[in-house]
């Protein structure tokens, strides 16, 4: 049973969001839905958990993967081992080319050591080809959708790659912001991490882009009630990563607000009957099935601040460019995640 929350905010779109997308993922034009993902795989088990799903929709031909890129600081080998390691074990191959970020720095190496080693190229090396795939991808009616799932250290050379033409060729959708909830949709709003990591890129999408926010008001809330036999009945490879991640990030802040309520106990050897907050997966459900969330079309504001608890905070305002926020679901698809999981992984 997957926890919800239904949102109870006035501030609700009575517009229909314009989507490509029949539900499950499967374009309405031809052919699987094309779709590019970044990632900051490595540091949060959520990202390998959508990427578990989005191989498994590309595989049973629901999307068409154009590439995986890896963003935030630390690591990229280590986190593009961890995106082969996940598409080698649905696909059994590696068709899907991995790209890593360049961004330095450390990560918190939460369940780094099940990533498989390997040599992928880098992105930076090879925007070109990225952008002739978009370009090749997208038609009058169907734009490329870009899932952004970490800060957007590569999503700024792609759409610089793509000049004028970007708000024509992709939609981006962001997960990431708060506009009235936080974790477990539950108050106050906060600076959510992805933002704060990327403020200008997203001033920059918020105010020129054809983009879909799916901040912390609708993915906050997804953990499985669950946990141990749904964990269970996953790919091994995952079961692992999950597994790795917990037992790091337990030792390291036990108290930490993705872990509340995951534990039964003191310090347990194995997860509880919760999940941690599978905040990407959201994103990926909304992304392909935005009909069935209640979104709000508006302008957003990205805040600068003097204040470290207001930097990056994600308001709407009057003017400017419009952008989609899916703040819930709607009457009735309060379950719609759990059972989209399902039909995906079992």
């Amino acid at each position: 049973m997957f926890l919800t929350h239904i949102l109870n905010s006035t501030v609700c779109s009575t517009e229909e969001p314009s989507s490509s997308m029949a539900s499950g993922g499967e374009s309405k034009d031809a052919g699987p839905a094309p779709m590019i993902i970044d990632t900051d795989i490595g540091d949060d088990i959520d990202d390998a958990f959508c990427l578990m799903l989005a191989f498994m929709l590309h595989k049973a031909e629901k999307i068409k993967l154009l590439c995986v890129t890896t963003s935030g600081e630390g690591s990229h080998n280590e986190r593009a081992g961890l995106v082969m390691r996940l598409q080698l074990a649905v696909l059994g191959d590696a068709p899907v080319p991995v790209y890593m970020g360049s961004a330095p720095g450390d990560t918190k190496k939460n369940y780094m050591s099940c990533a498989t080693p390997g040599t992928v190229g880098k992105f930076a090396d090879n925007v070109e080809s990225v952008v002739s795939s978009v370009r090749a991808a997208s038609t009058a009616s169907r734009k490329v959708l870009v899932l952004c799932i970490g800060p957007l250290n590569n999503i700024e050379e792609l759409l610089d790659g793509l000049g004028d033409d970007a708000k024509s060729l992709v939609r981006l959708c962001l997960m990431g912001g708060s506009f009235f909830k936080s974790f477990d949709a539950k108050p106050p709003q906060i600076a959510e991490y992805n933002v704060r990591k990327s403020i200008p890129m997203w001033q920059r999408i918020v105010r020129t882009m054809d983009a879909l926010a799916v901040p912390l008001d609708i993915a906050g809330a997804a953990r499985f009630k669950d946990w141990p036999e749904r964990l269970d009945s996953l790919l091994e490879d995952f079961r692992e990563m999950y597994l790795t991640w917990y037992g790091n990030i337990l030792k390291r802040n036990p108290l930490h607000r993705i872990l509340l309520g995951t534990t039964p106990g003191e310090a347990p050897a194995s997860p509880g009957k919760l999940s941690s907050v599978m905040f990407d997966a959201v994103a990926l459900c909304v992304a392909l099935n935005p009909e069935v969330t209640n979104i709000t079309r508006s302008a957003v504001e990205v805040q600068r601040s003097d204040n470290e608890d207001d930097d990056g905070k994600t308001n709407f305002v009057q003017g400017g460019n419009q952008v989609d926020v899916a703040l819930g679901w709607k009457p009735g698809f309060e379950a719609f995640f759990e059972d989209w999981v399902d039909s995906i992984t079992r």
